[in-house]
């Protein structure tokens, strides 16, 4: 086939396609510090008796630490904020947030802002959005979401919501504590957010100098 190819090509009856961008090409973006940016998405699951529920994700960029996820059965704007607000608390605020473009975070589709946007601007977070279409962008989250849905294939089909969001905190506190993993080197700085393990140290503000909000 490849002679033939040549053969045709040679007598100009093919045109030659350019060649694809190699996959190992690709700059992949990763936070300089933790708490310089989060990524957040909403995936599915199903209940044993074939109900739906969905689960919100927050991940830190930088560590890949899992800051939040929870189960419920419709994640609204009020949902998102809530679970933000509450993982901000245990963290720490981020710097910057990276999401789809879902109505549960961003109303900039239809000229507007939701509670989710109104919180991030007066703290002062930056808020960052995928273009339609461009999943790559939040490729992190997206990962987590399978890595998650694989664990929980394993298991015992969850009857309740509280019974998914038993099995979801199992697998985080392996995937954030005990799951082999690259290891991040702590900031020097006294008012860092100290990593240990590659993670943020419970309970330690961000530090200033890495754009995080405290």
């Amino acid at each position: 086939m490849s002679t033939i190819w040549r053969v045709l090509k040679r007598r100009g009856s093919v045109t030659p396609q350019p060649h694809k961008r190699p996959r190992s090409s690709w700059t992949r973006f990763e936070a300089a510090l933790p708490n310089r940016r989060w990524q957040s998405d909403v995936t599915h699951w199903k209940l044993a008796d074939g109900g739906q529920v969905d689960i919100l994700n927050f991940l830190d960029d930088h560590s890949r630490l899992v800051v939040a996820s929870e189960a419920m059965e419709v994640v609204r704007a009020p949902d998102v904020l809530r679970v933000f607000l509450k993982a901000a608390e245990q963290w720490g605020y981020p710097a910057s947030l990276l999401t789809d473009n879902g109505c549960v975070y961003t109303a900039w589709r239809r000229g507007g802002s939701n509670i989710v946007e109104a919180e991030l601007l007066s703290r002062g977070i930056v808020y960052h959005h995928s273009r339609p279409y461009h999943p790559q962008t939040c490729w992190k989250v997206e990962r987590f979401h399978q890595t998650l849905k694989g664990y929980l294939a394993k298991q015992e089909a969850p009857e309740t919501i509280e019974a998914i969001q038993a099995q979801i905190d199992t697998f985080t506190a392996y995937y954030n504590n005990l799951r082999p993993h690259r290891p991040t080197p702590p900031h020097r700085c006294g008012q860092s957010a100290q990593t240990q393990r590659g993670h943020h140290v419970r309970g330690r503000s961000p530090c200033p100098h890495t754009d995080g909000r405290g």
